[in-house]
């Protein structure tokens, strides 16, 4: 149980583990937050796992179809005047002060990475309309995701 909530999300604290074991487990005359942090770094079946620095990665990145897609895309815009062409993007950027584990444990010798789908984090946003001649509009805001 213990390694599977590791390997699910390994920045998962001690407290969150010892209440899923004392759930669903049945330990004769119960368990410590200890025993739990021993069985982590030496007792693991897949290797003892290690206390370090997460990333976080999207799942499907360079799937076929994304590959695919940019490479059209590419091949359309070659064909484009490029003083016609307008670019808007958006940027979030994460604020410091909330809950978003830096550190979490993975077997040794492994990267700790924990995939996440949705950010549960308020973040400031940054818009921007660009064209080749600069910048024709920009803007910021704070959303609450």
């Amino acid at each position: 149980m213990i390694e599977f909530l590791k390997r699910d999300s390994p920045s998962m604290p001690l407290s969150k583990i010892y209440d899923g074991v004392d759930s669903y487990c049945v330990v004769p005359g119960g368990t410590s937050k200890a025993a739990i942090s021993r069985a982590i770094t030496k007792r693991m079946s897949c290797s003892p796992m290690t206390w370090k620095r997460t990333s976080n990665r999207p799942i499907m990145k360079f799937s076929l179809e994304n590959v695919n897609y940019c490479q059209d895309f590419l091949d359309y815009m070659s064909t484009v005047d490029p003083c016609k062409i307008k670019c808007f993007d958006e940027a979030g950027f994460k604020m410091p002060d909330v809950a978003n584990p830096n550190y979490g444990n993975s077997a040794v010798g492994e990267p700790c990475i924990e995939v996440k789908r949705y950010m549960d984090a308020p973040n400031v946003t940054l818009q921007v309309l660009a064209g080749v001649e600069g910048i024709l509009y920009a803007n910021t805001g704070k959303n609450y995701t």
